[in-house]
């Protein structure tokens, strides 16, 4: 009769494992039906729900959860219920859970699982054909940071910060941020010597392990034409670099315990600053000689494993900003890039700042694509004798 009742009620789609839960809690007891009924209403939307899940395809957390939702009806009056509930209890602890992982991986590693699995022999090959071909995912649209700060417009100071091991690191941090927040700031439009800021960074030139992996852009003063202008802002930018690394440095060798075991090996903070290896800051031989550049990587991956590349700006005649895709960032292009300062110290004594790109990038110009043109010439040394055919 309980059966009945409950089919009439909320009709056949109820799995048999609620139903006899149901029944066996209507029939040991003594409340009555529509108590029951009105909990299961009360709590319809979140049980419609799991019943629209196939039940194949239903993972164990739902069942469980369906079951809790029937059974948790309040009535602390009956000892007969409490038990009951504590039984059901009982028995969903024997249910046996999977620990699903989310694991978010980059197409890089995605396709050299691809890779991996396509260099396996045919004849252990027996399903269908592989298609490597990735699908075209559309980047997530983004907001241009307007609250981000160029670097002449911020006011700085350098820290200690202490991290979760106990290390403590010199800081560039804004000036009375108790907080010794990262900054990050624009730096001018600058143009590119080199760089690996395609889909998959430098994976495969440098490194073939994605964790590993960096986009990386080298970049020095100049504009399309070498405007002065330009010239003179990228200059800014790289003093601007070199005054913060040093000063951390010369922070890190006054501070009674940051680095005591490198500044230790020096007479005075001149000497100290001066033994520093700033990877942000390199010297490149130039068609002009030697030119000092600025060196900015980020991370092919976030820490998830997520994709990590950053987003691509362009002007518009409005003076809005269009979000961007390239496939790859020609050498002379010129980009107004972000930066953070970040210290560091490896075994082996070398120490300095290094510089981390930022999430956004605006592209101020791009040259244009020079196409090669290709002479067919003979193979070897044929004579000219004309004739028709």
């Amino acid at each position: 009769m309980i059966a009945v009742k409950v089919l009439l009620t909320y009709g056949t789609n109820i799995i048999p494992s609620v139903l006899n839960m149901v029944i066996k809690i209507m029939t040991h007891t003594k409340l009555a039906f529509s108590t029951v009924s009105n909990h299961i209403y009360n709590n319809r939307a979140t049980i419609n729900t799991i019943l629209s899940v196939p039940t194949p395809a239903r993972p164990p957390l739902y069942n469980i959860r369906l079951h809790t939702l029937i059974c948790g009806f309040k009535d602390s009056e009956s000892k007969i219920v409490l038990k009951t509930k504590r039984k059901v209890l009982k028995q969903l602890k024997t249910f046996k859970m999977t620990k699903v992982t989310s694991i978010n991986t980059s197409f890089a590693s995605k396709r050299a699982q691809v890779l991996k699995q396509c260099n396996a022999s045919k004849s252990e090959y027996s399903g269908t054909d592989l298609n490597t071909t990735p699908a075209k995912e559309e980047a997530p649209q983004e907001e241009f940071p307007d609250s981000c700060k160029t670097f002449q417009q911020e006011d700085l100071d350098v820290g200690i910060f202490k991290k979760r091991s106990g290390e403590l690191l010199p800081k560039v941090i804004r000036k009375n941020d108790s907080k010794q927040r990262n900054v990050i700031f624009w730096l001018p439009p600058m143009k590119v010597k080199y760089s690996d800021l395609g889909k998959n960074g430098n994976l495969g030139k440098f490194t073939e392990d994605p964790s590993k992996a960096k986009f990386s852009v080298t970049l020095l003063p100049g504009g399309p034409n070498d405007e002065e202008q330009f010239v003179k802002q990228g200059e800014e930018a790289i003093q601007f670099v070199r005054k913060w690394s040093n000063k951390c440095m010369g922070t890190a060798f006054h501070h009674e315990e940051a680095w005591k075991t490198l500044s230790s090996k020096h007479d005075d903070d001149v000497s100290f600053v001066k033994g520093a290896q700033h990877s942000v800051l390199k010297t490149i031989d130039d068609d002009d000689g030697e030119v000092e550049v600025l060196s900015i990587n980020r991370r092919l991956e976030g820490w998830s494993g997520e994709p990590n590349r950053p987003v691509f700006w362009k002007l518009k005649e409005d003076n809005t900003y269009e979000q961007v895709d390239p496939k790859y960032i020609k050498k002379g292009t010129i980009l107004s890039v972000q930066m953070s300062f970040r210290s560091y110290k490896i075994p082996g004594g070398r120490y300095g700042m290094a510089g981390d790109l930022g999430k956004h990038i605006l592209i101020v110009y791009s040259p244009p694509t020079q196409q090669k043109i290709r002479r067919q010439t003979a193979p070897f040394n044929v004579p000219y004798i004309p004739f028709d055919v």
